[in-house]
């Protein structure tokens, strides 16, 4: 049986396991942000779909529910939550598993986008990263974890990030600014997207000089791999 909210609220105040400390940092940039109770408060964690769910997969999920919970008994309520899982899968597939079964036919679609790599357990599912997305997504229901589960592929295709990767492009010179500082020398060329390109075969592309608001869509060169021509066309504003 649980004790009453109010109870619960004063031991948390005084509590000093982690998921509490971490819950207690993020009150304070919420409170400190000035965020209304209207705007929800999100949690997210996340997988990449190469190799099969385990307890470390699980782990991701069930840690921070624990630090979403004690948010809201920290905040008492006042703030709604949400506890995204979200699966990266369109990464491509670097390697083969060794737990997998027809392995060989995974080996033929190395560096392709996880959620298009065949299903290798009877075609139950569209892809291999459905199959590992399902079976994640059964562990955790099983135990009753509220989140949400969101699909990068899904994502991506839907045109949820449209908006987001626009002003990324319009703003790029920027971030790499900021970004490239932070990386190591054998990383010092980062001023790369990781795209799909038209083609449908990944490849890392190099953004041409900013010119304004534009969209750039990248074909890779089918008589130099190394070189990418890219089509601009003005965006809407």
């Amino acid at each position: 049986m649980m004790p009453p909210a109010d109870t619960l609220a004063t031991l948390a105040k005084d509590a000093r396991a982690w998921p509490f400390e971490e819950a207690r940092r993020i009150l304070q940039r919420v409170t400190a942000r000035g965020a209304g109770s209207d705007r929800a408060v999100v949690f997210e964690t996340g997988y990449g779909p190469s190799g099969l769910p385990h307890i470390g997969t699980f782990g991701e999920v069930v840690r921070t529910g624990m630090v979403r919970h004690a948010f809201e008994v920290l905040s008492e309520g006042r703030y709604a939550t949400r506890l995204l899982c979200f699966s990266d899968d369109m990464d491509g597939l670097r390697k083969v598993p060794d737990n997998v079964p027809n392995r060989e036919l995974l080996a033929r679609h190395l560096d392709k986008p996880l959620s298009s790599v065949p299903d290798p357990f009877a075609d139950a599912y569209p892809s291999y990263a459905a199959h590992n997305n399902a079976m994640l997504r059964r562990f955790l229901d099983r135990l009753a974890i509220p989140y949400e589960f969101l699909s990068a592929t899904e994502c991506y295709q839907g045109g949820l990030f449209d908006a987001t990767l626009l002003r990324m492009l319009a703003v790029f010179d920027t971030v790499l600014e900021i970004i490239l500082p932070t990386l190591g020398p054998e990383r010092a060329d980062g001023g790369r997207l990781a795209a799909l390109c038209v083609e449908g075969q990944p490849g890392a592309v190099h953004v041409p000089e900013a010119e304004g608001r534009q969209e750039a869509v990248f074909r890779r060169n089918p008589e130099d791999r190394r070189r990418i021509s890219g089509a601009r066309r003005p965006l809407p504003r």
